[in-house]
């Protein structure tokens, strides 16, 4: 067993959720352990050390397993032995699902090379994503997918030239950015010596002060035309007389009030001048009769509206009627035009009714 040597890198952690990649978070642990000088036992000790969350519990889960069937196969209980290899990939298959493959095909068709991107960067990142989908991809597949993101500077010169392998596209690829910066180089330079010459100066001085001149006049032009409407201002619009106007109009832009033709001191109740309404003698005092003995009905003092006598009675209403004879003085339960209610017990319900109704006619 190999000794446990002193840590110099340490691995992340690892917790089995949707956004991570069991596959990439295996190439991160080899990487920390080539540089700790781990064999393949230390790793297995190792590992459990570094998982959190389900993927621990999945480990406990795993190890479990495998020591009862090691158990039932040794009919005797035991300790399986597993190797880094077997761990490897019965995590891969655990936590690498089938969203995840999906995820990473979306990733991969639609990564293209951003502006200002080095091709370097992009090939590399393209590789790393083809790994994701399908690490045995064939290498005219890959090929395809990279020349598929390029630029368009980058694609119709790479494609002319039908790569076979990756590794010569991505030599065309820097050969193609090579030559690209000779040239802006070159355009630098003579953009350079032609700005340093008086003429292109004087040129330059020019069109800057006719364009500045333009902007001075127009701003003047546009003065001009405030000051002349404060001396003419604009007004408001006309109305049409109130009430027949139905927008709101303020208080200061009222019409003026119109003359009326009668005159002011007639009444309003007799329809005569030299006085008003309140004026008038010959419109009726209209006092609130407080008398609580008053009837309402006859307008006469000593009883209320409930004990007149010339108020008729009010009319008994059909809904506590008989439904058979329309009689108000039993139900159609007991009423004795149906058949088989003349041999019924008892007296029908007379309901009760008020004392001045007039006499039932017969």
């Amino acid at each position: 067993m190999t000794k446990p040597s002193k840590v110099a890198v340490i691995p992340q952690k690892f917790s089995g959720r949707s956004t991570e990649d069991p596959f990439k978070y295996l190439q991160n642990f080899e990487l920390a352990a080539h540089s700790n000088l781990w064999a393949d036992d230390l790793k297995l000790r190792a590992l459990p050390n570094y998982l959190s969350d389900t993927a621990l519990l999945w480990y406990h889960s795993y190890v479990k397993d495998r020591n009862s069937a090691a158990t039932v196969l040794a009919g005797a209980p035991c300790t399986a032995k597993i190797t880094w290899a077997e761990l490897t990939s019965e995590l891969q298959k655990a936590f690498r699902t089938v969203a995840s493959k999906e995820v990473a095909e979306e990733k991969l068709y639609a990564r293209k090379q951003l502006i200002g991107e080095s091709p370097e960067d992009y090939v590399y990142s393209k590789l790393d994503l083809i790994n994701d989908y399908e690490p045995n991809m064939a290498e005219d597949q890959k090929i395809r997918h990279i020349i598929k993101g390029l630029r368009a500077s980058y694609l119709e010169k790479i494609h002319i030239q039908a790569p076979k392998t990756v590794e010569e596209v991505i030599t065309a690829i820097r050969k193609i950015a090579e030559t690209q910066y000779m040239i802006a180089q070159n355009l630098d330079s003579n953009v350079t010596t032609s700005v340093c010459t008086p003429d292109h100066l004087k040129e330059l001085l020019n069109s800057t002060q006719q364009e500045i001149a333009k902007a001075l006049t127009e701003q003047i032009n546009a003065i001009k035309a405030d000051i002349s409407n404060l001396k003419n201002p604009i007004l408001p619009p006309q109305y049409p007389p109130y009430p027949y106007n139905t927008m709101h109009i303020p208080p200061h832009l009222y019409p003026p009030a119109q003359p009326s033709h009668a005159p002011s001191n007639s009444c309003r109740y007799c329809k005569r001048t030299g006085h008003t309404i309140d004026q008038c003698r010959s419109r009726p005092v209209q006092t609130p009769n407080l008398d609580p003995n008053h009837c309402r009905y006859c307008k006469k003092s000593g009883h209320t509206i409930d004990q007149c006598k010339i108020r008729p009675p009010r009319p008994i209403t059909t809904a506590r009627n008989c439904h058979n004879c329309k009689s108000p003085y039993h139900f159609k339960k007991d009423c004795p035009h149906l058949s088989g209610n003349d041999q019924r017990q008892g007296t029908p319900h007379q309901p009760t009714l008020p004392t001045n109704l007039p006499p039932t006619p017969q």
